[in-house]
């Protein structure tokens, strides 16, 4: 009994520092797009892996803080593009966002350019793992 309280506390501390979602759809300025994929958060890591649209990405180096209430941001710098992502609870609950349960925005910047893009991805978050 013990060893399995001692593997369930071990389960849900891992939970905590990595986090699984799957992507719905996407905006991009404006319009929605459909796109498909998932997201996996690896804090001890410090990594993000996305697959969208079957296009792997691994980002690793990252640097973890909290934001507000429930949201995490990420962000991983160098000369050449500055890569920011925020992950937020979903507040707007209404239409086609009803089922989603974070919005993750990520935001890309050029460094000599200052050229900036930037997504809007709907996550629906999976079990933990």
């Amino acid at each position: 009994m013990k060893s399995h309280f001692t593997i369930l506390l071990l389960l849900s501390s891992f939970a905590i520092f990595a986090q699984r979602f799957d992507i719905v759809s996407a905006a991009f300025e404006g319009e929605v797009i459909p796109v498909t994929g998932e997201v996996f958060i690896d804090v001890p890591k410090k990594s993000i892996a996305l697959n969208i649209n079957n296009k792997e990405m691994t980002i690793n180096k990252m640097t973890f803080k909290k934001g507000d209430v429930g949201e995490l941001l990420c962000f991983k710098e160098s000369i050449e593009v500055k890569q920011r992502f925020k992950f937020s609870p979903n507040k707007d609950k209404t239409g086609d966002l009803r089922k989603v349960s974070h919005i993750m925005t990520y935001t890309t910047v050029r460094g000599f350019s200052n050229k900036r893009a930037e997504f809007i991805y709907h996550l629906i978050k999976k079990g933990n793992f």
